[in-house]
């Protein structure tokens, strides 16, 4: 059976289409997002606006075409916190079903929250925050609460977030191996903004001591790779799902360097299409050291502040508006304590005073 799951999200529309075979193995078909930013105001004046309503109906329109090329069976569509707490909800919910047939369900806050790995106690229930420090006064410029279990989708919207917030032209974001992400760098790029971004250390999941994605070398003008022994690994087969391409060569069986390599019969490299500005991101942080010595500095002492400032069990309230909120108030703690270290209090009263006149 074909099914797609449709998520209309604060930021963005996602949905993925898959087939479901009757003993429970799931092969991804398509996979589509399109940015909307249904939450970017509706969380201050309580309101979805026109604007980004119209996006998502646009981006719900584009995706029932493709359920139909798709030939699916059946499509589960869920809202979450930005439509849950608009006061406009029913009408965009009903807007949705005249105009492009399809039934969206509004999920309540625990159904919302998501499992994710946690890095000491397992997997829990749980929300990602994300914040984007300042490096010159060492403030929080800009944060955010999701229920993405990683930080793969998180670099280019939180780098558009801090720019308007910071009002810069150009901007340069430095962010560890979890953001480490092509098309997010390849969007950072065409708008303008710099991406330091180390990618993580490959390890070979058919053995430790088989060589590792790096020691193949990518040849761009000929547009393969050069393993170990030499050998070429030409390009046969292209997924646009998946956004990328697989490498192959067929040398391998007499190959003196198999042991060391593979216990497949050929051994086969994945390339992204976007691999060009995810290693563009890696050059950055491994030509100057100094950028990640930077941002361990400033981020991490924050959300140390943070956690012990909410305390155990961290969140208080359930649902994704109401931790962000439960967030934010942490946010405006740490820079207010961070304001009274830069100016002394009689300063920032004096800073006060001047801005309540």
């Amino acid at each position: 059976m074909r099914l797609a799951a449709i998520d209309v999200g604060s930021n963005s529309v996602h949905m993925l289409v898959a087939d479901v075979s009757r003993d429970g193995h799931i092969e991804v078909v398509d996979r589509v997002k399109e940015m909307v930013r249904l939450g970017r105001r509706s969380f201050t004046t309580g309101r979805l606006t026109e604007e980004s309503m119209d996006l998502a109906v646009r981006a719900l329109k584009n995706f029932g075409r493709l359920l139909k090329v798709r030939k699916v069976h059946k499509i589960h569509a869920v809202a979450t916190s930005a439509v849950r707490e608009a006061k406009n909800r029913a009408g965009f919910i009903e807007r949705i079903r005249e105009e492009t047939g399809i039934e969206v369900e509004v999920i309540s806050g625990e159904e919302e929250a998501r499992l994710m790995r946690t890095p000491n106690h397992g997997s829990q229930v749980a929300y990602n925050a994300q914040i984007a420090v300042d490096s010159k006064h060492k403030l929080i410029a800009a944060f955010e609460l999701t229920n993405e279990g990683n930080d793969e989708r998180q670099l280019y919207p939180m780098a558009v977030e801090v720019r308007q917030a910071l009002e810069v032209e150009s901007l340069t974001v430095v962010a560890d191996t979890g953001y480490s992400n092509g098309e997010q760098g390849e969007q950072c790029a065409e708008d303008g903004i710099v991406a330091v971004v180390p990618r993580p250390i490959t390890v070979n999941p058919k053995g430790k001591d088989l060589f590792t994605r790096e020691a193949f070398a990518y040849d761009a003008t000929n547009d393969n790779y050069r393993c170990p022994a030499g050998r070429t690994l030409s390009c046969f087969k292209v997924s646009q799902t998946e956004k990328n391409r697989v490498f192959r060569t067929f040398a391998c069986t007499d190959c003196r360097l198999k042991a060391q390599c593979t216990k497949a019969a050929h051994r086969s490299i994945v390339r992204s299409f976007h691999e060009d500005a995810r290693q563009a991101m890696d050059d950055r942080a491994k030509a100057d050291p100094g950028w990640m010595k930077l941002r361990l500095g400033l981020v991490e002492h924050p959300f140390g502040v943070i956690k012990w400032m909410m305390g155990n069990p961290g969140f208080l309230v359930r649902g994704l508006v109401k931790a962000k909120s439960e967030l934010a108030l942490g946010v405006l703690g740490f820079n207010l304590k961070r304001t009274m270290a830069i100016l002394g209090v009689p300063g920032m009263l004096k800073a006060l005073a001047a801005g309540a006149a």
